[in-house]
């Protein structure tokens, strides 16, 4: 089951970017963005969110953004349990290249996993507000810094 939204693109929601955040409570979901030709662009396959459920998230912005992978546990009990599960997480720490819209109509959907029923879920459309500099500079400074250890973690590991 698919549920489909039409979004349209201003020029002031490009300019400083947006997100799509699409949450479940339970169901597991793949957010889909499509191409002018009604073709797959991007999918955001929903991963765990601590105790809220699900959620998948896409960022149209003019910078870089960190993701960080869903953990995996057996990953860190099978192959290093000494190593503090910290830095089990910046295994999947990786910066991903700015993407913008253009400014026009877009469709998106949202699928859900579950063949028997309907998958709950909210989604929201999320403009960047272009007061918000002061906090995506300290974001993307903090990025930066984890970005770092990671190198330097690296490197001491591959000694």
């Amino acid at each position: 089951h698919a549920h489909f939204y039409e979004i349209d693109m201003l020029e002031d929601f490009r300019k400083n970017g947006v997100a799509i955040i699409c949450k479940s409570s339970s169901s597991k979901f793949k957010l889909v963005l499509f191409d002018k030709e009604g073709g797959v662009r991007m999918i955001q396959e929903s991963g765990k969110r601590g105790e809220a459920g699900t959620q998948a998230d896409m960022f149209f912005v003019p910078y870089t953004v960190a993701n960080i992978q869903e953990f995996n546990p057996m990953k860190y009990h099978l192959e290093d349990k000494e190593t503090p599960i910290a830095f089990h997480y910046l295994d999947s720490f990786e910066m991903q290249t700015a993407t913008l819209l253009e400014t026009r109509k877009h469709y998106i959907a949202v699928y859900g996993d579950n063949w028997i029923s309907d998958v709950k879920y909210s989604i929201t459309f999320l403009p960047v507000s272009s007061g918000a500099t002061e906090q995506l500079v300290e974001i993307q400074n903090t990025e930066k810094s984890i970005s770092i250890i990671k190198k330097e973690i690296l490197h001491v590991n591959s000694r």
